[in-house]
């Protein structure tokens, strides 16, 4: 395995396909003035979310995603950072599949699928690229304390590979002012539009719409209820709402949101309709 460390966390492709979750990610990361990590596998499944639906619709829709990441990845400051794995540590992911057992994969029914599994790949190249840690909200078709467990005994790692993103997240806002830092870090990702002034009832609106978002669709609730709570508690929500418009003016990621909107939303006039509910507006 190559001696080469990526700092930071990588993200599975359920956290940084959808929009919800990959804004609320990525402006955590940037905070942290660390790229959002994407492994090879994720980046294919990004580019290509429609692989089964062969109709021009989801040709054309997968075409734009492609053109998205590979306009974002190569914007200067970018906070997407694609890994790309040389020839050892490509051979180092496909012999740490094959140490991989049935029980790390509960949904599969035979050894030789976890060869051609994509969450298999995921966790491979990321212990091969040398990433902190992978963050996913996928607990059923991965079962991160036998995957943990194995890579502990076996490959030498004194911490998991695999950790659940309401855990990461709360894990990395413990409390006190990085507790608020979060609050504004998911107002910010559901921001109705930059500039927007919001009084205290609005902010509310978006973050229950939020947290309802997360909680449901994210498999995040924790993370739901903790923003909710640290709302109602917070003693000055002015400068909170103050704090994460500044945050939606000046932040990169979020600029590569609107990029990748406008991109979509030329390509697919229906994606416009389907945006509306969910949160922020860029344009």
């Amino acid at each position: 395995m190559s001696d080469n460390h990526a700092e930071g966390l990588a993200f599975d492709s359920n956290l940084l396909g959808n929009q919800t979750q990959r804004r609320l990610m990525a402006l955590w990361m940037e905070s942290a003035e660390l790229a959002v990590l994407v492994l090879p596998h994720v980046m294919d499944e990004l580019q290509a979310p429609n692989m089964v639906d062969k109709s021009p619709t989801a040709q054309r829709r997968n075409a734009l995603h492609k053109q998205c990441w590979n306009d974002i990845v190569a914007m200067p400051d970018a906070p997407f950072a694609l890994l790309h794995l040389d020839e050892d540590e490509s051979e180092a992911a496909s012999e740490i599949m094959r140490r991989f057992t049935l029980r790390c994969f509960p949904k599969l029914n035979h050894p030789t699928q976890i060869l051609k599994n994509g969450d298999a790949m995921v966790i491979a190249q990321a212990i091969a690229a040398g990433v902190d840690c992978v963050v996913t909200n996928n607990m059923r078709s991965v079962d991160h304390y036998e995957i943990n467990d194995l890579v502990a005994g076996s490959l030498g790692r004194n911490m998991g590979i695999v950790i659940e993103a309401d855990h990461a997240v709360l894990q990395a806002h413990a409390g006190g002012d990085s507790a608020r830092r979060l609050l504004i870090l998911a107002m910010a990702s559901n921001w109705p539009r930059p500039g927007a002034v919001l009084a205290v009832d609005e902010a509310y609106k978006y973050v229950t719409n939020l947290a309802t978002r997360l909680a449901q669709g994210a498999n995040m609730p924790d993370v739901a209820n903790r923003l909710v709570n640290a709302f109602d508690i917070e003693p000055d929500l002015d400068w909170i709402i103050e704090q994460a418009n500044d945050l939606v003016m000046h932040s990169q990621m979020l600029r590569c949101e609107q990029h990748r909107a406008h991109v979509l939303r030329q390509g697919m006039p229906e994606y416009q309709a389907q945006e509306r509910g969910c949160g922020m507006s860029l344009e």
